[in-house]
């Protein structure tokens, strides 16, 4: 099997990802809903790029299952952290700071994840500092 993290010729724009094959790939997801989502994420044994390669199906299965995300369906949010607090893990940050491309697929996780957890709140998680060094250059 092979693995590819980004395709051969990189996305332009979130646009471009979407008329490409990002728009039935959204479409799929909300045929599915939310656990079956989860489960071909568990299936597929995608792992996170942070040092310890958490398996990113254990994460969303634990997120769609909290109570609070049961309970309170509507008013529940996706965090998603572009920089940690350790040192040397900005693995992220630095993909989204050099590579437009990484941001366009940056995007379409977002999208994806948002459909597969159920949510109506997405809350991306950046320090000031990171904000402040985006904009220098």
């Amino acid at each position: 099997m092979n693995y590819h993290l980004l395709p051969a010729s990189p996305y332009s724009t979130y646009q471009a990802y979407l008329e490409k094959n990002g728009a039935s790939a959204i479409l799929k997801a909300r045929s599915l809903g939310p656990q079956a989502i989860v489960d071909e994420i568990r299936e597929s044994g995608l792992r996170g790029r942070g040092g310890a390669g958490f398996p990113t199906g254990v994460k969303w299965k634990t997120v769609l299952d909290h109570p609070c995300v049961i309970e309170h369906k509507a008013d529940g949010d996706v965090t998603i952290h572009v920089l940690r607090g350790r040192i040397c893990i900005n693995v992220d940050q630095r993909a989204l700071e050099l590579e437009q491309n990484q941001m366009v697929i940056f995007n379409a996780g977002v999208v994806h994840s948002v459909e597969a957890l159920g949510e109506t709140v997405l809350l991306i998680s950046i320090s000031g500092k990171s904000l402040n060094k985006r904009g220098s250059h």
